[in-house]
């Protein structure tokens, strides 16, 4: 897969994904983690959140209940972007 700007901006990052009982806030493994949902709004691109690999592996896996995996998600998103603006990898 390419890395485009948003991806390559995931490095070194601290997680937003922050799942209570599972994040480790382990930088050194933090990636961009797409969030699979279809939206005629929103390119792909936009839907994701820095995530760490415990964090990232338990919402890919579908641990837990649907509506705190929809909470980690969109806060880790609306966290994501806040992050992306600032640093001025998104205009």
């Amino acid at each position: 897969m390419k890395q485009t700007a948003t991806t390559k901006a995931a490095r070194g990052e601290a997680c937003t994904l922050n799942v209570s009982g599972v994040c480790q806030y382990e930088r050194e493994t933090v990636v961009f983690c797409h969030f699979r949902q279809k939206s005629k709004v929103a390119e792909d691109r936009d839907w994701g959140a820095f995530g760490c690999h415990p964090c990232h592996a338990h919402l890919d896996q579908n641990k837990g209940m649907l509506e705190d995996r929809q909470f980690y998600w969109l806060r880790g998103i609306q966290r994501t972007q806040a992050r992306l603006f600032e640093r001025g990898i998104w205009k």
